[in-house]
This record gives structure tokens, C-alpha cells and sequence, in this order.
């Protein structure tokens, strides 16, 4: 046996005596386990899942029945005596968890035979809380005094009966139809539909194909079959509802994809008001359920029963809110601002009606920590985010699990410049096998801001694993794993991906933005600067290329151009990275008064980025920039000061820092020092040993030979 196996085992028996030693708590779950085994949720499990495909809530409820089990053979206790002795608050849930893993009732303990009560052999293995088909299998075979044409019903009812218990529980829900007359309550219905998809994620025996895949389907002409196929689900809720007078009328039908078979003998109707629709979510939620024979824990049964709010016009602001935050997240910042600052008033409205709405105080948090402070003024940072975190526990006040006020928590602390506080809330975020790809994708997003791009590189790969369709996959995120290959050393993987995005999305203009920062990164600004011309072909306005287009001026030496780039983009000192441009473009044009006054506005930005600890300065990209400032005014010891910092602190390098020394203009006057190639060198060294890192894991991945 190895060491590895051994340490498992060892590992899963002290969890074994842990569970058992507070078997009667029926409050004893994944957060009381994880505290005494001294890990943090997500930790433990992914160990957990690890050794034996098991969530630990599985886990924990497997340990409670194989006791159960002794008992009931001891004889002593009852059913109801044995289910609350191993913590199960019912009596009949219990029953229904005791057939579902073995096979049979618990009050037919005495009447199995020994092989037949041998616990299902799968610790260690690929595990499930469902009962083994061998096992049910084996108990339509042990009849002996059955005459033969019972056995032979069974044998020829058996691979249906098989079927039945194989066949993965996985869904859709399309986006629904809507074929009202009136315009302007496609949010209403778009709204209904992504709260059903919701509540049916709450159900761990139910895997559901995500809003963001099921979308790619809005107006299809496939077949369910195709679709299914497609997104790897065998079943498929699809409908319509019309709108007539403010009253909404839905039609449902539910499909098992495989065989087009209609599963509902017709079709479910109803008509829908904002009084019954939270109702009408859940009871839909649990019949789908039902239908499909998944199992439904008491928790997740509430969690499925949850009023959101108890005001339905609160409700419908909400909704409406979603529709222009969807809205915004498909547009570049300054085409949706207005859409943005509408979402955010349309939430504000929602939680002044309702003042306990979780889910609108979250959106509200999210609009002032992932927008207002990330791209606004950094001298109201402080503000905006204080204000994000206020209405963060706001929703945590009402809803403890609410996933997104949890997962913001961390994006404050590591805005407001306190990382290890934000590292620290990331490892509590909770992580079961339902949220796993969202857990990964906030990974990833968590360790890109940090400027770890190692594990923001093993995130991505990890969400790339579980996710089920590539399609659900946010261009953003493949974007941003580019820059990271980049920055490790891969453009070539890094432009697979960028293709990979212009496959799925048809978006040319985002593909020749995420090709001209690859090719800048890798040093290819001729390169860039041709993608940033494709773009301006198709948009001549956007701020955003005109911007790239002076940077890239800049690297080609090209001021004149540079200069006119930054008439057109508006020559706005936004962070470090601009304020060190501004004034040497101003400077290289002959324009001494607007260098001078530029130079002195740089300094002072790159400052409080400093004094702030923002992102840019937590990175060390602030440090880099004042070196840049210092070389371009001639005072080349202040600018290797900090140059030595960004090499002793922003470790590892990337490479965009080392193509910067080599080539960046603003370093020209410094790089004639002695010292200047020491530093180069060492931050080289650093960057090749995080290049060799990075590639063994993409080897480990089959992504690189």
C-alpha cells in the first residue's frame, strides 16, 4: 500500500470518528466537521471529493446511515429511536435516505440476509449517495419462491428498471418563448425562467446546465435531442408565456432528450402574478423534482421555499434590474455605463420597498465594489467601497448563504488593500459539488487580482474541467486567461483561447482586442498595432482602442501618432498606467508645459495608488510606473529605488515587466546604468522559473507537449 492510500485512510478514519462522535447533533454539518478537522470548508471538500467523489454533506450522511444500519441489527432501537440516535430530524426522511443507500426500508433490517445489509463497498471510490444498481439489481434476483413468470417479468423489465436508476438526473431550461402582443415584459418572463433554473440548482441530485449555455439556444430551431446532445442533458424544460393586461400565462413541457418523449401527460399551465409567482417557482422547482426522482434534502427543500421578498413590486424592480445588468456585462464600459447606473437605481428602488431583500442589497454591493470602485475616481475608493461592504452584510443580515455577498466580502478586502483578510474569507467560501464551477471561477478572478497568476492559471483550468459546456464560459474570463499565458510565457495557448472565444461568440472586435494585448505582451507591437487598426476600421470611436493605439505609438517610437491617439482618446489621467504616458507624449511633441504639469500629476497618482494600496500598487505595476516617471525626468537613481522594489516584491515576474525593461521608452534614460542589467537579469531568472512552473502544469493538462 502507499504512502498516499495510507494517508487517505488514515485522513477518512479520524473523519469517521469525528462524525460519529457527534452523531446525535443534527446540526452537525460541513461547517462543524470542518472546524474540528481544522480546514476550512472548501479545503476539506476538495479533499473529500478527491479521495471519494463524495460531497461531505454525502459523506457525513453515508457515516450516520452505516450506523444506523448497526443498530437496527443490534435490535435495541426502533426506527424512530435509531434515526434521531444518528441526528436525522425525521423519522420518514431518514426512512427514505436508509432505502436510497441500501436497497430497502429500515424496518426490514431483520429480514435481509448478511450479504444483503453489507454496506455499499465505495468509500474509497467513485462515490454517490444514491444506492448502488448492483445492489437493487441483486434484490430483484433473490425472490427464490417466485414462480417463473414473475422472474421473467422482472428480466424483462429489468434494463428499463436499470435505466431508470442510471441515467444521470441533468436538465436544461431554455429561455422562454414570449409571445405577447406588448412589448416590454420580456424581463418578466426572462426573470421566471432563470429563478427556476436557480431553485432547481439548489437540488444536489440534480445537475443543471447553466443560464449563460442555455441562452446560446434563445430562438433555436433544434431538436431537444440536438440541444440535450449538445449541452449533455437528458432532460429539457422548455415554454412560452404571453403577457395580455399585466397578466402573464406560461406553458411548460418537460423532454427527455434521448427519445424527444414528452413527460408530462400536457402541458403545465398557469397563469402568473407577481403574488403567486414565488409559489408558482417552487412548486414547478419541485414537481421537475419529483418527475425525475431526484432526491431532495429538508434544507434544500426550504432553501427551494424561500420568498426572496415579500413585495412583489420590489420583485419586479429586481427583475428589471437583472434585465440591464445582462444587459451591460455583454458591453464595453463605456457603451453601458448608463445601463449600469439604471440596474443600480432599479435595485435601489427594490430594497427601499423592501429593506430585507438579500438579493437586490448583494446586486447593490457587487454595482459599488466591482464597478464604481474598481473604475472610478481612487480618491473615493475608500468611500465607494465602505459602501459595498455596508450593503454586503445587509444581505448577509437576511440570507447567511447568499453566495454572492460571501464571495464580494473577499473583493473588498482585497481592494481595500488587505489581502490576507481577503485570502483568508476566500478559503471559508463554501464548495460542494452544485457550485463548484462558480467556485473556480471565482477562484480564478480571486488570484488574478492578487497578481498570482499561477494559481489563477490552475483555477481556470480546474472551472475549464467541470464545466460541462465550453458555451457557458464568459468571454471575459477567456480573455483574461490570455493575458495570464501570457504573462507566463505562452501567447501561442494564449491566442488558442482568444480563438476559442471568437468561435463561440462571433465578437471580432473582442478577439482583435484580446490579439493586440497578447501581441503587446510578447512584444510584438507591430502586430498589435495592426489588430488595433481592424478595430478602428469597424468603430472609430471606442475610447478604449484609441488608448491601446497610443500605448502602442508609444512602443513603436511612433510619437507624432501617439499624439494624435491621445487628442482623439481625450488624454485622461485615470491611474498610473496613463499618467506616465500623458506627459512623455506631451513631452515628445514639444509641449513642455503640459509635460511638466503632467509628470508632476503622475507622481502625485502613482502616490496614492501607493498610500491606498490598490490594485495597481498591490501588483507593483504603481512602483514600475514611478520608476518610468523618474527615468523620463533624468533621475535615474530614484528610478532604479524602485525598480529594485518591483524586483524584490513583484515576484514571480511577469513577462510584460520584462518586455517592459527591454523595450519600454520611458526606461531609456535609465537603462544606460550599470545596476539596470543586474535587475534586468535577476527579474529574467524570476521569470523563467515561473514560465518552467507554468508549463508543467499545461503539460500536466495535455495542453502543451
Amino acid at each position: 500500500m502507499n504512502n498516499k492510500h495510507t494517508s487517505d485512510l488514515v485522513f477518512l478514519q479520524r473523519l469517521t470518528e469525528t462524525i460519529e462522535q457527534n452523531l446525535k447533533d443534527e446540526h452537525f454539518g460541513v461547517s462543524k466537521l470542518a472546524k474540528q478537522m481544522g480546514m476550512s470548508r472548501s479545503n476539506l471538500y476538495l479533499k473529500i471529493n478527491a479521495i471519494t467523489g463524495k460531497s461531505v454533506s454525502c459523506f457525513i450522511r453515508e457515516v450516520r446511515l452505516r450506523k444506523a444500519l448497526q443498530y437496527l441489527k443490534e435490535g435495541e432501537l426502533n426506527v424512530s429511536e435509531t434515526a434521531y440516535e444518528v441526528g436525522f430530524g425525521s423519522p420518514t426522511y431518514f426512512s427514505k435516505c436508509f432505502h436510497d443507500y441500501f436497497g430497502f426500508p429500515p424496518g426490514e433490517v431483520g429480514l435481509q440476509k448478511e450479504d444483503q445489509t453489507a454496506p455499499p463497498e465505495n468509500t474509497l471510490g467513485t462515490g454517490s449517495c444514491a444506492a448502488p444498481v448492483r445492489r437493487i439489481r441483486k434484490r430483484l434476483f433473490s425472490g427464490l419462491g417466485f414462480i417463473l413468470l414473475v422472474i421473467a417479468g422482472i428480466w424483462i423489465l429489468k434494463p428499463l428498471l436499470v435505466q431508470k436508476q442510471t441515467i444521470e438526473k441533468s436538465i436544461v431550461v431554455l429561455p422562454f418563448i414570449d409571445d405577447s402582443p406588448e412589448a416590454g415584459h420580456s424581463y418578466i418572463v426572462d426573470g421566471l425562467m432563470e429563478e427556476i433554473l436557480n431553485k432547481l440548482s439548489l437540488i444536489s441530485d440534480l445537475r443543471v446546465v447553466s443560464r449563460t449555455s442555455a441562452e446560446h439556444y434563445r430562438n433555436s430551431t433544434k431538436s431537444s435531442r440536438e440541444i440535450g446532445k449538445e449541452v449533455k442533458a437528458n432532460y429539457l424544460l422548455e415554454g412560452s408565456a404571453q403577457t395580455i393586461n399585466n397578466t402573464i400565462r406560461i406553458r411548460l413541457q418537460l423532454i427527455e432528450t434521448s427519445t424527444n418523449k414528452h413527460l408530462w401527460s400536457k402541458p403545465f399551465e398557469r397563469e402568473v402574478t407577481m403574488n403567486n409567482i414565488f409559489r408558482l417557482q417552487s412548486e414547478l422547482a419541485l414537481l421537475i423534482a419529483d418527475e425525475l426522482d431526484a432526491v431532495i434534502t429538508r434544507d434544500e427543500k426550504n432553501r427551494i421555499r424561500r420568498i426572496p421578498t415579500v413585495n412583489p413590486t420590489a420583485y419586479n424592480l429586481y427583475l428589471r434590474g437583472l434585465d440591464y445588468k445582462r444587459l451591460y456585462e455583454l458591453q464595453p464600459l463605456r457603451q453601458s455605463w448608463q445601463d449600469r447606473l439604471k440596474a443600480k437605481q432599479l435595485f435601489q428602488q427594490a430594497v427601499q420597498l423592501d429593506s430585507t431583500f438579500a438579493d437586490a442589497w448583494a446586486q447593490l454591493g457587487d454595482f459599488y465594489i466591482r464597478n464604481i470602485a474598481y473604475w472610478g475616481n481612487i480618491y473615493l475608493k475608500e468611500q465607494y467601497l465602505d459602501s459595498g461592504l455596508l450593503m454586503l452584510n445587509t444581505a448577509l443580515k437576511y440570507d447567511r448563504q447568499n453566495w454572492k455577498a460571501l464571495a464580494l466580502e473577499g473583493r473588498y478586502y482585497l481592494l481595500k488593500g488587505m489581502p490576507e483578510r481577503a485570502n483568508a474569507l476566500f478559503q471559508e467560501l463554501p464548495v460542494n459539488e452544485k457550485n463548484l464551477s462558480e467556485y473556480y471561477e471565482f477562484a480564478f478572478s480571486h488570484f488574478l487580482a492578487t497578481g498570482d497568476n499561477y494559481n489563477a492559471l490552475k483555477s481556470f483550468l480546474a472551472y475549464n474541467e467541470v464545466m460541462h459546456d465550453k458555451m457557458a464560459i464568459h468571454p471575459g474570463i477567456l480573455v483574461q486567461v490570455g493575458w495570464i499565458l501570457t504573462y507566463e510565457g505562452y501567447p501561442e495557448v494564449a491566442g488558442n483561447y482568444a480563438h476559442q472565444m471568437l468561435q463561440l461568440y462571433n465578437d471580432s472586435i473582442k478577439y482583435f482586442k484580446a490579439m493586440n494585448e497578447i501581441a503587446t505582451m510578447s512584444g510584438n507591437f507591430e502586430a498589435a498595432m495592426d489588430y488595433c487598426q481592424r478595430i478602428y476600421e469597424k468603430d472609430s470611436t471606442r475610447t478604449d482602442n484609441l488608448y491601446y493605439m497610443m500605448i502602442n505609438s508609444v512602443w513603436l517610437r511612433d510619437y507624432p501618432a501617439a499624439y494624435k491617439y491621445l487628442l482623439k482618446y481625450g488624454g485622461k489621467y485615470i491611474n498610473s498606467e496613463s499618467a506616465m504616458i500623458l506627459p512623455f507624449v506631451y513631452e515628445k511633441n514639444g509641449l513642455q508645459k503640459e509635460a511638466r504639469e503632467g509628470y508632476q500629476k503622475a507622481l502625485k497618482i502613482c502616490n496614492d495608488e501607493i498610500k491606498l494600496n490598490n490594485f495597481f500598487a498591490q501588483i507593483y505595476f504603481s512602483h514600475a510606473a514611478l520608476a518610468c516617471v523618474y527615468s523620463a525626468l533624468g533621475d535615474t537613481e530614484k528610478s532604479l529605488e524602485y525598480l529594485r522594489q518591483v524586483r524584490d516584491h513583484q515576484k514571480p515576474c511577469s513577462r510584460l515587466f520584462v518586455v517592459s525593461m527591454k523595450h519600454w521608452p520611458l526606461l531609456d534614460n535609465v537603462r544606460q546604468q550599470p545596476e539596470f542589467d543586474q535587475i534586468l537579469a535577476d527579474m529574467e531568472a524570476s521569470y523563467k522559473q515561473e514560465h518552467q512552473r507554468a508549463g508543467s502544469l499545461l503539460r500536466e493538462k495535455g495542453i502543451i507537449q
